[in-house]
């Protein structure tokens, strides 16, 4: 701990110390980046630093310097924000130290404003997006429920895509572990019509390691002899829009191929999964004199189907479906220059298929299946805002959502901001909010015996957050700090432990055998008190030496968290994170470093878990670890560039740890270096 308190510290005196001097000599101009437009936080236009939140925004250029192989690796650079890895497979975020119960369910990712998330288990997918097609990427760390809804929890990710244009793009990658990857943008404008449309295709065979899993046996996983495609990462997804007048149409289409563990971290279980998500979104935007008038109608489906090796003996198949449409229209009134009103409302059906496991040997529904019955759920929501000017320099911002479900009735999630203007280049923001989220079909219904079971009488989990943060831009430098703590309660996890024997309520929902009650502890989802989490952001960007000799941006976060039940430390909490990042640029090289710093983290094995290597309670600490990447790019001439990825260059051991069964110590990550080589053509 003092280890991390150290760097943490050397790293913010650094980060002043490089801004002070950059002040005398730097003549960047942070106009762009402090009048840059969002509508994240209030769905209207307006300057970043007068938006009601703590907003970060990634641009196209942002994403095209750096040298990232995912869109996780672009967004995890935001202050306050990390991934990791869990059952050897699959990727998510976590906001502020606030993590995730399944992949990415407690983040809502917003496709120019519509929700992109799976209807049974509320997961969304970074992949399903192609970056080419990518404008601006607005992210509020903290909830976003009062405009948004459920799952607007821990943060809010808003990908706004391209504008139609003449213009056509096309690029290739190839590098380590056999990747390739492909792209293509295609623009125009017509008389009465524009359209965009591009689309990405990724094949990565992924990484080798050695892993102990949870019957205490190491073997390999990723690519090896006996099957050289295994643990690959495949996917690829497309994108378009048509837009004539005042209507636009989106549709998006995504299909992800990857190896993982099965349903729970047993070599034995390895097997092979395969996702799809497409939806379609009418937009209808429409400016009433002093009314901006915004409807949406949208549609959506998703699949998962995962092929497991052995469960209980025998080869299974793991598949649902869902769905989810619905529509929302919402309004912003311009009483005056300073005044605005803003109200919506909303509706949405979700629905999922059974989520059989079938037995290939047998060819029927394995007794195991995790449900087999079809659920609905329904949502109506109305939400209210006011925004007006006082004293000249105060800004208010007030407002409420009221979210009745067909499951657990009516839920409200206030918000209140301040943003004060001290000065043309110094703003402060104190900004209150809150969230709620909805039980997944997947949290209440779940009924797989001796590995997890689902509560019907779950409530929705919630939480809230104070913020205060002051932007400030001096002599040529931006600086943000933002300290603060949220509460959450009634969250849901996998704290409920049934015993040998037990009935778990799931099972008087559907006409299962008794062979579905528990053999051994097995663990059940629950609604726990909640934690408690603090902390302070600092973030510093400009350039030194001017010219764009040397352009940098750092930030570091750091957080203490408690279990609210008992006061203990939260399990795994990333106290300490530093991002950084130096450009230059010099006859025609544009060169980017990046680096990420992760502290270590603490946690213990949890009660159930059966592996000889480890005992209940016992400690496990993932050690800190170091990632820096390189990216080169140099411009052959003005329609042609090619570009050196390197990655991880230090080949550091990434660890990360298993922090939603804890029946292990840590998943090991990717720890060695990859080159990856980059063409893209513009027409």
């Amino acid at each position: 701990m003092k280890k991390s308190w150290l760097i943490f510290y050397a790293v913010l005196v650094g980060a002043v110390l490089v801004g002070n001097a950059g002040a005398q000599e730097t003549n960047v101009d942070l106009e762009d980046l402090i009048y840059l437009g969002v509508s994240v936080a209030t769905k209207k236009v307006e300057s970043i630093h007068q938006a009601p939140g703590v907003i970060s925004v990634i641009t196209a250029e942002d994403i095209a310097r750096t040298p990232s192989e995912t869109l996780y690796d672009v967004i995890k650079s935001i202050p306050g924000v990390t991934v990791s890895e869990s059952f050897f497979g699959y990727t998510s975020l976590a906001f502020r130290g606030v993590k995730e119960s399944h992949y990415n369910n407690r983040t809502l990712l917003l496709l120019n404003g519509t929700p992109i998330r799976d209807a049974t288990v509320g997961t969304h997918w970074l992949e399903a997006i192609p970056v080419n097609i990518i404008k601006k990427i607005e992210i509020i760390r903290g909830p976003g429920s009062v405009l948004y809804g459920t799952g607007a929890f821990a943060g809010v990710i808003s990908v706004i895509t391209k504008s139609a244009t003449d213009i056509m793009e096309v690029g290739v990658t190839a590098g380590s572990k056999t990747t390739t990857n492909g792209e293509l943008t295609l623009g125009m404008k017509f008389e009465m019509v524009d359209f965009l449309v591009g689309g990405s295709y990724n094949q990565h065979q992924g990484y080798k390691v050695d892993a102990v899993d949870e019957t205490g046996i190491t073997a390999q996983l990723g690519y090896y002899d006996l099957d050289q495609d295994a643990y690959e990462n495949d996917f690829y997804n497309l994108f378009g829009n048509i837009s004539a007048g005042d209507f636009r149409l989106d549709i998006y289409h995504f299909k992800q191929e990857k190896d993982k563990f099965g349903i729970v971290p047993v070599h034995a279980m390895t097997g092979e999964v395969e996702t799809s998500a497409s939806g379609s979104t009418l937009h209808y935007e429409k400016k009433l004199e002093e009314v901006q008038l915004n409807a949406r109608v949208h549609y959506a489906i998703s699949s998962y189907d995962g092929y497991m090796d052995s469960f209980a003996g025998t080869e299974i198949d793991m598949k649902y479906s869902g769905a989810k449409y619905g529509m929302d229209v919402d309004g912003i009134y311009e009483i005056w220059s300073a005044a605005f009103v803003s109200a919506g409302i909303s509706y949405e059906r979700q629905a999922t298929d059974p989520y059989e496991f079938y037995d290939l040997a047998l060819n029927e529904s394995h007794w195991a299946s995790a449900f087999l019955s079809d659920y609905t759920a329904d949502d109506i929501s109305v939400y209210s805002q006011v925004e007006f000017g006082m004293l000249e320099k105060l800004k208010v911002v007030g407002g409420v959502r009221y979210n009745n479900n067909s499951e657990y009735g009516g839920t409200y999630v206030p918000r209140v901001s301040m943003v004060y203007s001290a000065t043309e280049k110094l703003f402060v923001k104190l900004l209150y909010g809150s969230a709620f989220r909805n039980p997944t079909f997947f949290e209440k219904y779940v009924n797989t015996r001796n590995v997890l079971y689902g509560d019907p009488d779950l409530n929705p989990e919630r939480i809230a957050t104070l913020e205060l943060s002051a932007d400030w831009s001096v002599a040529k430098q931006g600086l943000r700090l933002t300290l603060f703590g949220l509460k959450t309660d009634d969250m849901i996890g996998r704290i409920v432990t049934y015993q040998s024997g037990d009935i778990p309520a799931i099972t008087e929902l559907e006409d299962r055998e008794s062979d579905t009650t528990p053999s051994r502890a097995t663990p059940g989802y629950g609604n726990a008190e909640g934690q408690r989490i603090y902390g302070v952001e600092f973030d510093i960007r400009g350039e030194i030496l001017g010219e764009k000799l040397l352009g940098y941006i750092m930030n570091c976060s750091y957080k203490e968290g408690k279990e609210k039940s008992d006061w203990s430390p939260i399990q795994y909490l990333d106290q300490v994170v530093v991002n950084a990042s130096l450009e230059n640029r010099i006859s025609g090289f544009t060169n980017v470093l990046t680096i990420n710093y992760i502290g270590e983290r603490k946690g213990t094995i949890s009660d159930g878990s059966l592996s000889p290597d480890f005992t209940p309670g016992q400690e496990v600490v993932v050690p800190a670890h170091v990632l820096l990447n390189w990216k080169t790019t140099y411009q052959i001439f003005q329609n042609l560039e090619i570009s050196l990825v390197i990655t991880n260059i230090l080949g550091q051991e990434v660890l990360y740890p298993e922090h939603v069964r804890r029946n292990i110590d840590v998943v090991p990550g990717d720890g060695g270096t990859n080159f990856f080589g980059q063409i893209k053509y513009r027409f």
